[in-house]
């Protein structure tokens, strides 16, 4: 089978661009091991998408599911094992099939980050879960724990104390990466008891259910905690192994792109979660229109595909693309730099070098990952230089 662009992801992400493609008269699939939607399905409310006053995750993923069926867009429940590269054709391997095509838009997204711990993953559907939207309601009137001390696990444990009669959260320090307001909320409900400084060692069983959480003090004691569920939400990680033979992954394992979202193999795009980026489904959603642009292009030979980009060292990783550094023979009028951080950060600097020569060093205070920076420099402004470089550092 060959078709134009092959989509492996069918997130928010990956089915908008197929939905964008399919509009532009390109012949796509997409592939896809497990549900429609993604990291949506495990959402109990969105308020930010565009449309809807409020919906769930699932029903949103279920909408732009029947979109892409609608259009007749192939839609194959497989996993995308390893893709080759070989020359103007990639070839995308699954389990019982090889799909040639053009061009390739990974949005895998990214999975639950795991404890590690013993007994974790012989548990995992037997009361260990990472979705309280999903498993929540199979513990009304129990006792569970949520262990993890970001946005996502005081959101659901808010969420499963209107289920569940008792619910633990465990977290392995007294700091907590989310605003006041909601750690207040959490720490106000009275079915809700907060733990901190504890260290989660192990999970227990009996008749291959979950029994207890084992964990230690700050002093090093072991303390048992009894409970019927546990839900687990420590971060995520992006779910890019399989492509790791590409080249196209930062220390991180995310995948890096250029302003086309196209990253360092021509012909091989990228959106969604699997790119630094924040949570908000709006901007996973402009990325995918702008993927789904870019491979299009790509198909008609409109795209440069020796771009301004010389893509460098990741740097830090503030960026998911940095430094940059732009040929000014490449550039008509303007440069144009876009950043997010991942992370709240107190201060971030911007360095501008022309070849090596700093010109200019620009401060952004309290950035937060929902924010999107925008940097223009006129061409005509620089003299005799040949590269114009955007550098990103911590404050």
């Amino acid at each position: 089978m060959e078709y134009n662009t092959i989509i492996i992801g069918s997130g928010v992400a990956g089915m908008t661009a197929a939905l964008y493609l399919k509009r532009a008269n390109v012949s796509v699939c997409v592939l896809e091991k497990d549900v429609p939607g993604g990291q949506i399905t495990r959402t109990s409310d969105i308020d930010n998408y565009p449309g809807f006053i409020s919906i769930d995750g699932p029903d949103l993923a279920t909408k732009i599911y029947e979109q892409v069926i609608n259009l007749d867009i192939p839609y194959f429940y497989t996993e995308a094992l390893e893709i080759i590269v070989n020359d103007d054709i990639k070839i995308v391997k699954t389990k019982d099939h090889e799909l040639k095509c053009k061009n390739i838009i990974i949005a895998t997204g990214r999975s639950p980050r795991k404890l590690n711990v013993v007994n974790e993953d012989t548990l995992i559907g037997r009361g260990i879960s990472y979705c309280a939207i999903c498993d929540g309601s199979l513990y009304k009137d129990k006792k569970v724990a949520v262990i993890g001390g970001g946005r996502a696990a005081l959101e659901e444990s808010l969420y499963l104390s209107k289920i569940c009669s008792n619910v633990t959260l465990i977290h392995r320090s007294n700091n907590f990466r989310a605003d006041n307001s909601l750690l207040n909320e959490v720490k106000n409900q009275d079915n809700i008891t907060v733990l901190t400084n504890k260290k989660v060692e192990k999970f227990t069983s009996v008749d291959n259910k979950i029994a207890s959480i084992i964990y230690t003090e700050e002093n090093g004691s072991f303390q048992e905690l009894v409970i019927d569920g546990c839900f687990i939400y420590i971060g995520q990680e992006p779910n890019t192994t399989n492509f790791s033979n590409l080249g196209i992954l930062d220390s991180d394992g995310y995948i890096e792109v250029d302003e086309n979202y196209q990253t360092s193999v021509e012909g091989i795009f990228a959106c969604g979660n699997a790119l630094h980026v924040h949570d908000l489904v709006d901007f996973v959603t402009e990325e995918s229109v702008l993927a789904g642009r870019g491979a299009a292009k790509y198909l008609k030979g409109e795209l440069n595909t020796s771009s301004a980009l010389t893509k460098t060292a990741n740097g830090n990783g503030i960026s998911y693309v940095v430094p940059q550094t732009y040929r000014l023979d490449n550039v008509e009028d303007e440069i144009t730099f876009k950043f997010r951080v991942r992370k709240p950060y107190h201060m971030v600097k911007v360095v501008i070098k022309a070849d090596d020569e700093v010109i200019r060093t620009i401060v952004k205070p309290h950035m937060l990952p929902a924010e999107m920076e925008m940097l223009k420099v006129k061409k005509s402004l620089l003299k005799e230089c040949s590269t114009l470089t955007f550098e990103i550092k911590e404050g």
